[in-house]
């Protein structure tokens, strides 16, 4: 990080320049304002930027402003407070804020991340006083000054657009990208806006509704901005414009909280001498578009975010029992033909999903809490010997878990309500689902000792469900709103713990597959569902717009040749039948499956037994080269040749790149839907040069497949016969 001062009139202009990027300051001796965040060159700003305090706070008995419309919970506090402190080093900036008529202090600390265009914010608020506060608004960044630069106005339809995901269960990574005015955010009146675009979710699904990640792309300068918010709470991210009463000044800003008492029912009450820190935002801004954001946050989660490796070598191939296999229902029966074909397939975890605890009867009930085995489901020795069976067989056994509930008919049900979430008094879910407080020592304790015991009982990875969510909780004060946030800390907390007790152990973080999708979660597990999105041919714009969220080594994709889906699972003989057998033969279901999985943290599944030979070996083969590319993929960035692909793009083709640049070397997966065109083609001058080659590495015997690169516009031209096919390439040099 470098820095530079200019001195007008006894204003200072601070700005600080890392990786590219420059965030500017206009600071006097008791001020301190951002201006703009841009990339660092000479540029063109239409109009100057309205500089603003990098935070918002709100307290009980302070009112909203709301003209001219200001950031979400904005008042006049930020504005009034002074500077206290200024701290910088080669690793950031701080700089603290104080109120002397209200008693409070506010940090703002930014993180230089090194190897990336990437800065890490922090901002704390301290209760300086003798009597307590209560929060009503707290924002964890505050970007201003964003696209200041160009010809074109902020308006024009041509210039800026924002790139922003849904989110949906079975439906997850669905980018979609539009102009501010389609946003709902313009400006036709002599007056500021009065309009902002507002991105909210509420509740513990975080990633339910959309994923906390935007790119704001400037198209007129070739520019991107990006922002992360690092939370498995209620947050919210606006974009508005902040104008000017008396003339053409004003700007872009993005927002950005975990703490809104107008949107997220929040609050939080600061006794004197307490501190409140905000969740983490990660932003940046860089020259390109979405694919060079999403780089960019790729190096970030990288090297700041993802945890310790709990494995030797590479992280191992997991065969999970759940998808498009028996779907919770295990039994000895049928789990013995499985463990024998993902061994024979080259699965290195069998994981035996949800079911293992479950009543032995045609409609069980799934009672979360109590963890015990129901031994009868798995014949002599139950479930341990079911456990050595798989270890006999050259795999690490893996079970499903759901800790953070119990169902009302468990033992652990009749705890006190101190061990649950309560609201109003009461406990948060019911029946089958009541939520339990892991900020309760007692809980943490009790779920150590499950974990020891799974440990013992040879257990090496965990898969972690998390199936509802929860809208609010009491705090522990019992006059805060933030209960939520003070649980999932503990639990996260808690996880830490488990990894430092069990160094060897693998976690997975799932939520009704990736409805808890974020980096406070990922921080703490070592990979993520994607999805449980059933059928393959759907899975290629999820498992591409996820990772532009997710790293790519920490993506579990789903991989299931041989699928029974959900409503056929009481006829596993389906996949015998001879018309099952005869819609398998060509092979072109297997290879698909197996594409999308080496395109992350391959998730075997399926019926492996019912493959015949060919099949098998297609597995088999498919298995062979993931493994050999896993270097690759957790040291590669995603990018996307033809852009994004939508879940209802059923019609047409789609294309996928996992680039390593320091190799010089991509992983490019090519799915051609149902498409009537037989030829596509696909851009590569962004990432190659003319000496670069194309090799089809799977299937390696493709039938009806043709390929050609063409050095000049340095682009690769397909050719795939038949609908739903898929093939993997490489592209080197």
């Amino acid at each position: 990080m470098t820095e530079t001062k200019e001195a007008v009139n006894g204003i200072i202009k601070r700005k600080m320049e890392h990786q590219g990027m420059l965030m500017e300051f206009l600071e006097s001796e008791s001020s301190c304002a951002m201006e703009a965040l841009n990339t660092a060159e000479e540029r063109f700003d239409r109009f100057a930027s309205i500089p603003v305090v990098p935070f918002q706070l709100g307290i009980e008995g302070v009112g909203r402003l709301l003209f001219p419309v200001p950031p979400n919970g904005s008042t006049v506090l930020p504005a009034q407070m002074i500077v206290s402190s200024r701290e910088q080093d080669d690793s950031g900036f701080r700089v603290t804020y104080v109120h002397k008529e209200q008693a409070l202090e506010v940090s703002v600390n930014y993180e230089f991340v090194p190897g990336c265009a990437v800065i890490r914010q922090h901002t704390s608020v301290t209760n300086a006083g003798s009597e307590p506060r209560k929060l009503t608004y707290f924002s964890a960044a505050l970007l201003n000054g964003l696209a200041t630069d160009g010809l074109k106005d902020w308006q024009a339809k041509d210039k800026l657009r924002l790139h922003y995901a849904h989110q949906t269960w079975h439906g997850e990574g669905q980018w979609r990208s539009q102009n501010l005015e389609e946003l709902g955010l313009y400006h036709h009146s002599p007056h500021p806006p009065s309009n902002t675009i507002r991105f909210s979710s509420y509740g513990s699904f975080s990633t339910g509704k959309y994923l906390p990640m935007f790119v704001l792309e400037n198209r007129e300068t070739g520019k991107a901005w990006y922002v992360q918010l690092e939370t498995s709470t209620s947050w919210n991210v606006e974009i508005g414009y902040r104008g000017s009463w008396a003339g053409q000044e004003g700007c872009l800003y993005l927002n950005a909280d975990a703490g809104s008492e107008r949107f997220g029912n929040w609050s939080r009450m600061l006794a004197p001498g307490e501190t409140y820190t905000s969740v983490p935002v990660a932003f940046g801004c860089t020259r390109g578009d979405f694919n060079e954001a999403v780089g960019e946050l790729t190096r970030y989660r990288r090297q700041v975010l993802k945890p310790a490796n709990a494995w030797a070598g590479e992280f191992p191939v997991v065969y999970n029992d759940f998808m498009n296999g028996i779907w919770g229902l295990p039994t000895r029966e049928r789990l013995e033909p499985l463990i024998a074909a993902a061994a024979k397939a080259g699965a290195e975890v069998f994981c035996i999903d949800a079911g293992w605890f479950m009543e032995h009867t045609e409609e069980p009930v799934q009672v979360l809490g109590d963890w015990e085995p129901v031994d009868a489901r798995f014949g002599e020795g139950g479930l341990q010997q079911m456990l050595r069976d798989i270890e006999r067989a050259g795999m690490t056994p893996g079970i499903w878990l759901e800790i953070e509930m119990c169902h009302e008919r468990s033992k652990l049900f009749a705890k006190p309500d101190a061990w649950f979430l309560l609201h109003n008094g009461r406990r948060v879910g019911g029946p089958d689902r009541v939520f339990l407080n892991f900020a309760h020592r007692e809980v943490r304790a009790y779920f150590h000792r499950l974990f020891d015991r799974l440990a013992a009982m040879g257990i090496g990875y965990i898969k972690n469900d998390y199936n509802d969510y929860i809208p609010h909780a009491d705090s522990a004060d019992g006059l805060s709103k933030d209960g939520v946030r003070e649980n999932l800390d503990a639990f996260y907390a808690f996880i830490d713990e488990v990894r430092a007790n069990h160094p060897a152990l693998i976690l997975e973080n799932c939520g009704s597959g990736a409805m808890r999708e974020d980096y406070a979660a990922l921080a703490h597990f070592h990979v993520q569902s994607t999805s449980d999105q059933e059928f393959y041919e759907r899975y290629p714009s999820i498992l591409m717009g996820t990772q532009a969220a997710v790293l790519p080594e920490q993506c579990g994709i789903w991989s299931y040749p041989y699928p029974l889906p959900f409503l056929e699972q009481k006829q596993p003989e389906l996949v015998h039948h001879e018309a099952y057998q005869e819609s398998m033969k060509d092979g072109e279901q297997t290879i698909f499956n197996l594409v999308n999985g080496m395109c992350g943290n391959l998730v075997l599944a399926g019926h492996l037994y019912a493959a015949d030979a060919f099949n098998m070996t297609l597995i088999q083969q498919g298995l062979a080269i993931y493994k050999r590319e896993r270097k690759h993929i957790r040291e590669s960035v995603p990018v996307y040749p033809n852009g994004l692909a939508r879940l209802g793009d059923t019609k047409g083709w789609a294309a996928f790149g996992l680039l390593d640049a320091g190799a010089n070397r991509m992983l490019l997966a090519v799915w051609k839907l149902q498409s009537t065109e037989d030829v596509w083609e696909i851009p590569l001058e962004r990432w190659f040069g003319r000496q670069a080659k194309a090799e089809l590495i799977y299937p390696a015997q493709p039938a009806e497949t043709q390929m050609a690169f063409h050095p000049h516009p340095v682009k690769l031209s397909v050719r795939i016969a038949g609908m739903n096919r898929a093939r993997l390439f490489v592209i080197s040099g």
